[in-house]
């Protein structure tokens, strides 16, 4: 009896060994399977706290699948009604009838006239050139430094003179355009382009009477000693962006500038075919009507709608690189790459093409650009301009 007691002993310890084995391993299972199913749970619980903080802020989870466009951070689309009110007063004060579009942030604050219009654009023109210019440096086409003899080697001068000085107004090339005065549209009454020859001429035949006309020209002072404004300067930029970009002046802009932005009520008076018209100007100044005269200096044609497009590139650009921008809004004394920098932190340009006048001007820090376009002699363009500018930073 005693024996089998042990035995029956025995197996009872063996038994509830086997029992608490099981109980062990069962447990163990069972907390590896709550690890297991913690991390979802954890992840869930963090996505309900962001939306929650979110909710609180009333801000929206941003798309991560769309870029936000370039330079838009912190943008306010609010309208600024004092600044509307006082862009009206200035209009009322000047007695102006023009076209005038401002905008601030990419939204509206003031439209007067058919903005939508097609106008010359006179010297506006110029920031396009001098955009194109510095592209091509920036693409190694050509050096800013260069001297004009790589581009004109007959040219006299061409080892005194460089882009850059072309650029910024400072090459002592005299100015060809004296339109209107003695019958001549260059300004050596010795030798010269005649209105009468320039109206019956092709724009290749006026821009080589005017092209040879430059480079017989003595300079009226040493390069880069002085700024004299002179219209000469853009017309070379334009016959060498033709030489280097290997597709012609008005095409590179065209290409790289125009059809990118969808400025596509702009483009070139010697070759506008559009279906909208060009607003009508006095049919007494004839010599609008001859072609390759503006050549890169004041040929283009636009509207205000379309001025805005290319003004706001020198606020968020996209078409631009930044370091043209940098280097066309670079503070210069007189004159910048085809810009103005004044006195209140405003880079524009006016142009003035009789009858024609228009203006261009941007703040960077405000992304105001203000765009004018009128045809009246006379016109208070240019008094408008001074004056919105001027009081812009105290709105």
């Amino acid at each position: 009896m005693l024996l089998r007691s042990d035995r029956m002993k025995k197996l009872l310890a063996v038994c509830l060994a086997f029992s608490i084995l099981y109980i062990v391993c069962l447990c163990a299972c069972g907390n590896d399977s709550k690890k297991s199913a913690a991390k979802p749970e954890k992840t869930d619980t963090t996505a309900a706290a962001q939306t929650t903080d979110a909710a609180k802020l009333n801000v929206s989870e941003p798309d991560k699948t769309v870029a936000e466009p370039k330079g838009t951070q912190g943008e306010t689309t609010v309208e600024d009604s004092s600044l509307k009110d006082m862009i009206a007063q200035k209009v009322s004060d000047t007695g102006y009838t023009g076209v005038i579009y401002a905008t601030q942030n990419g939204k509206q604050v003031y439209a007067g006239g058919e903005i939508n219009s097609v106008y010359r654009v006179a010297s506006v023109s110029k920031q396009f050139t001098a955009a194109a210019v510095l592209t091509l440096s920036e693409e190694g086409k050509l050096n800013i430094n260069d001297t004009l003899d790589r581009f004109f080697p007959s040219y006299a001068h061409g080892a005194e003179v460089t882009v850059n000085h072309l650029l910024h107004m400072r090459s002592g090339i005299p100015d060809y355009v004296d339109i209107g005065f003695d019958g001549h549209i260059v300004a050596n009454t010795a030798d010269t382009l005649t209105m009468d020859a320039a109206l019956s001429n092709s724009a290749e035949k006026n821009r080589a009477e005017i092209l040879n006309w430059i480079l017989a020209q003595d300079l009226d002072f040493t390069p880069d000693s002085q700024y004299w404004y002179c219209n000469s300067n853009y017309f070379l930029l334009a016959e060498i962006i033709t030489q280097v970009s290997g597709m012609g002046y008005e095409s590179f802009i065209e290409q790289r500038f125009l059809t990118p932005l969808q400025m596509n009520q702009t483009g070139f008076a010697d070759t506008w075919n559009n279906q909208t018209a060009v607003v009508d100007a006095d049919p007494s100044a004839v010599w609008l009507d001859c072609k390759g005269i503006c050549y890169g200096c004041g040929d283009m044609v636009s509207n205000a709608v379309d001025l805005t497009k290319w003004a706001s590139e020198f606020i968020h650009n996209t078409v631009l690189s930044d370091n043209v921008v940098a280097l066309m809004m670079e503070p210069r004394e007189k004159y910048g790459c085809g810009l103005i920098i004044d006195d209140n932190g405003f880079v524009y340009h006016e142009g003035d093409l009789p009858p024609y006048r228009s203006a261009l001007c941007v703040s960077k820090s405000g992304g105001f650009v203000l765009a004018m376009l009128d045809c009246q002699q006379g016109t208070s363009l240019p008094t408008l301009r001074s004056a919105i500018c001027a009081d812009f930073n105290n709105i």
